[in-house]
């Protein structure tokens, strides 16, 4: 903080919850171009069962729910969009939600940090299954 800056701790906060809202609606077009795409292959995926004579019954029911999936997606992603959109207005509008989107932002980056490690369980004698190690 040199002689001009002016910028308190609030200040801080609320730049970087504008920072995380913006990057919220980024993920959320992607949200719904992703859905788009399940949408689209689940058209595909049933077009191609229906068309197809050979094709067995689990086929047709496999196209049917990629088709229902891509819709429940979209769904989903529209409205995830939608609150991501609102959740940025108002962080443009509001130092306080920008303060608190900030806080968010940086707790949740500061949890990501401390969370250890997954990795993969290769033991077949425990039931914990298996995590991927990142």
């Amino acid at each position: 903080m040199g002689k001009h800056s002016h910028d308190s701790f609030g200040d801080i906060q609320a730049s970087v919850g504008q920072v995380s809202a913006g990057i919220g609606v980024i993920s959320a077009w992607f949200l719904l171009v992703v859905a788009v795409g399940v949408a689209i292959a689940g058209i595909w995926i049933f077009a191609n069962s229906r068309k197809d004579p050979n094709a067995t019954a689990d086929q047709k029911k496999t196209g049917m729910w990629w088709l229902v999936g891509g819709g429940i997606a979209i769904v989903v992603a529209v409205f995830n969009l939608f609150i991501s959109r609102w959740w940025n207005s108002e962080v443009h509008h509001n130092k306080g939600f920008a303060e608190a989107a900030g806080t968010m932002a940086e707790l949740s980056a500061i949890t990501d940090a401390f969370r250890p490690p997954m990795t993969m369980n290769t033991n077949p004698t425990q039931s914990s299954g298996f995590s991927i190690n990142f």
